[in-house]
């Protein structure tokens, strides 16, 4: 147990459980049990001590119940069926959710207060309305300073009004989104792969399938990703829609001599819009330690185009049901995809097939290189919350795998990243993310998601009063290739 002491007072507690070793997955949820009740599970994380609270005052451990006194108790099955979500919340007819997913809890919820507000309603009974729906129809219930956030922005206008006119837009301000938190979202492959939807684009008979089949193999048995990079082990679906269950074999022979328990392969599915959306949505319910899905081709499961229909909004909603998915599942949904024949555009991005509604709706793009006859690659890496890079890739046929050839400084390690580690060289002294960011000409929102990933990376360390140094075995960052397995003891206030 866990008590935080801020001004002479105790503001509050946490207790920490075992995790369940029998498969459950506990999610992230705020205020199902009660206002005030959060639960920290799947990409959660408290604060602990030696952090210091705003007020100045420091995180402690209450006497005699630290983990290094008391061995943290089995999670009670009573507390895990209170906790989990019910089915009813998060099944999937179509396209629309029954409940209300992670990704459209504010707006949503806005909009029903809005509406509320409109026919005059009190902002007495706004909140209370919100509340049962928080609780009844989110995935993951909002918490209450989140709903409260809601209602005081609505209740800015009179009874019966719609705001401004006759505008339905529902805003926020910024003071009101600096003080939203947000769980951070995961990578499959650090500062590669990102949780959404990933589209892998190349010519035909390039390798794309090959580096989709080894990625799955890899992450499943918590493997190295490019021959180089270490990820941790979880479980992979690999949907080989141009393969045969023979051809899925021999490739894995020579692939590996290990046959990976958590990796999944199929090699049929329906189109998306006749029903192929929603088999995926059920696999992964039953398979909640999946965290990698890999589609091979787009292609094939993508709707048909309708007479006089309008081709971008098709590739956007395309690709939008598959990122709907993802989000949901908190996954990785790599998409293998084919470039069209004009090789000979300004922005590469342009090479990927069909519209532009593709790559721009795709959360990040990955664009595969190889001439004819050689054994050369080159992979373009860019997206929404990743570093715009070139990877060089060498291709070993006898292994059926890509093998990463750039060095940290010019591939794994982001210009951004690099920055940071040269500020911290050039200041001599440990330095708080503020002062670093002041340094850099930054804010501190930029600064502190790098600094996270590279004292997870083991690149950089850090004191009881969190300021951060190079890590003094790591200060030629070119040895290092940014895929460290470092042990994260606590995160920093604010970081």
């Amino acid at each position: 147990m866990v008590d935080l002491l801020a001004d002479g007072e105790h503001r509050g507690c946490d207790r920490p459980f075992c995790y369940p070793n029998d498969g459950t997955v506990i999610r992230n949820n705020a205020g199902r049990l009660g206002p005030g009740v959060d639960i920290r599970g799947e990409a959660g994380y408290v604060i602990v001590p030696p952090s210091v609270h705003v007020s100045g005052k420091a995180y402690e451990w209450v006497p005699s119940r630290s983990p290094f006194d008391l061995s943290p108790a089995p999670l009670p099955p009573w507390l895990i069926r209170l906790i989990q979500p019910s089915s009813a919340s998060s099944t999937v007819q179509g396209t629309d959710y029954q409940g209300i997913p992670k990704g459209r809890r504010n707006s949503i919820l806005t909009s029903l207060a809005g509406t509320m507000r409109k026919r005059a309603m009190s902002k007495e009974a706004i909140a209370a309305a919100l509340d049962a729906e928080n609780a009844v129809r989110c995935e993951e219930a909002l918490s209450d300073q989140e709903i409260q956030q809601i209602v005081d922005s609505v209740c800015r206008y009179s009874p019966g009004s719609s705001g401004h006119g006759s505008s339905q837009i529902q805003t926020i301000t910024a003071e009101e989104l600096a003080a939203m938190t947000f769980p951070e979202k995961r990578e499959v492959v650090p500062d590669l792969l990102p949780e959404g939807v990933t589209i892998l684009a190349s010519r035909p008979k390039t390798g794309k399938s090959w580096l989709g089949l080894s990625l799955a193999c890899e992450v499943a048995k918590g493997g190295e990703v490019f021959g180089k990079i270490q990820v941790p082990q979880s479980e992979a679906l690999y949907i080989g829609l141009e393969d045969t269950p023979e051809r899925l074999k021999g490739r894995l022979e020579i692939m590996t001599d290990d046959h990976p328990k958590g990796l999944h392969l199929v090699t049929q599915l329906r189109r998306l819009d006749l029903g192929g959306i929603t088999d995926l949505d059920e696999w992964l319910k039953a398979h909640p330690l999946c965290r990698l899905v890999v589609l091979d081709t787009f292609g094939r499961v993508r709707s048909e185009a309708k007479r006089g229909a309008n081709v971008y909004q098709a590739d956007i909603a395309a690709v939008a049901l598959l990122q709907q998915v993802a989000q949901h599942h908190q996954i990785a949904l790599l998409v293998i995809h084919h470039v069209n024949k004009q090789y000979k555009v300004e922005d590469i991005l342009d090479t990927v097939s069909g519209t532009q509604g593709i790559a721009g709706t795709a959360d990040a793009v990955w664009i595969l290189t190889r001439p004819r006859h050689s054994d050369q690659g080159k992979l373009m890496v860019t997206g929404r919350d990743l570093p715009e890079r070139e990877l060089d890739l060498h291709f070993h046929a006898d292994g059926g795998f890509w093998e990463l050839l750039s060095s940290a400084s010019s591939g794994t390690m982001s210009p951004e990243r690099q920055a940071v580690l040269d500020t911290l060289k050039a200041a001599g002294s440990p330095m708080q993310p503020h002062q670093l960011a002041k340094a850099m000409g930054r804010t501190s929102e930029t600064v502190r998601p790098l600094l996270r990933k590279l004292y997870r990376d083991g690149l950089v360390d850090r004191t009881s009063q969190a300021e951060y140094f190079v890590h003094p075995h790591h200060t030629n960052h070119s040895d290092h290739t940014g895929t460290g397995d470092h042990t994260d003891h606590g995160v920093a206030p604010g970081v």
